[in-house]
């Protein structure tokens, strides 16, 4: 098991033996932050942790680099997001072995003749930091499913800003029929909510001082629907 990984779960286990109300209390502080999906905040925030250990050491390690050999490194979006953190020295390291590793395969295709190549150098596994988003998100929208059931988290929800559609769709998938319909009935305020302000702002009459409330309605609109950028 990689490093990484076994450290998350000792910490969780830690920190559930330790206190079985640890995972309420979370929900609860992040449901008390308003503006954002809760579940694209738990991201955010272990995203960074992530980012910490992944450069400190872990991309030096062997189950690590295998990781980004089977994803051909990193996806679009996270690799320029790691070219603007300036870890050149750590990244140098990485691709040095991406680049010769795929020269490997190419060679070894260009020795045995032409044939349909998109399966020996097609990825196997998704860019490793979208896969620790996915494993986190999966993680806190199981929690918060679980915990909707209780009073408090429920209503801590309901004044909540509550969840963009991407992790609502998730959330869904692992609901029970009682705790999909208040995901539902949730979501539905929230969506009217959206319809009034941007009615409101849609007049082409509308005086400058609308203008402002406008790029808030649809910024708040679009974020809705998209989550945060991680």
């Amino acid at each position: 098991m990689e490093v990484w990984t076994l450290l998350r779960k000792l910490f969780w286990q830690n920190r559930s033996q330790s206190s079985g109300k640890y995972f309420k209390g979370t929900l609860a502080h992040m449901l008390r932050k308003q503006g954002d999906c809760p579940v694209c905040s738990f991201c955010e925030e272990e995203l960074e942790k992530f980012y910490w250990w992944f450069f400190y050491n872990h991309y030096g390690e062997l189950p690590w680099i295998k990781r980004v050999l089977k994803s051909n490194g990193f996806c679009s979006k996270h690799a320029w997001n790691i070219a603007e953190m300036k870890k050149g020295d750590q990244m140098s390291f990485l691709y040095r072995y991406l680049v010769k590793d795929t020269l490997r395969k190419l060679e070894k295709i260009a020795s045995q003749g032409y044939k349909d190549t998109r399966e020996e150098i097609k990825p196997s596994n998704i860019c490793p930091i979208c896969g620790q988003i996915s494993s986190t998100s999966t993680l806190w929208i199981q929690q918060l499913v679980k915990y909707l059931e209780d009073t408090e988290i429920k209503e801590l929800y309901f004044g909540s800003s509550g969840l963009c559609m991407n992790h609502f769709d998730q959330a869904l998938h692992f609901a029970p029929p009682n705790v999909g319909l208040t995901l539902i009935e949730k979501q539905l305020r929230e969506l009217n909510r959206l319809s009034v302000d941007l009615e409101k702002c849609s007049s082409t009459l509308a005086e400058q001082p609308y203008e402002v409330e406008k790029e808030k309605a649809w910024i708040k609109a679009m974020g809705f629907f998209a989550g945060k950028e991680l």
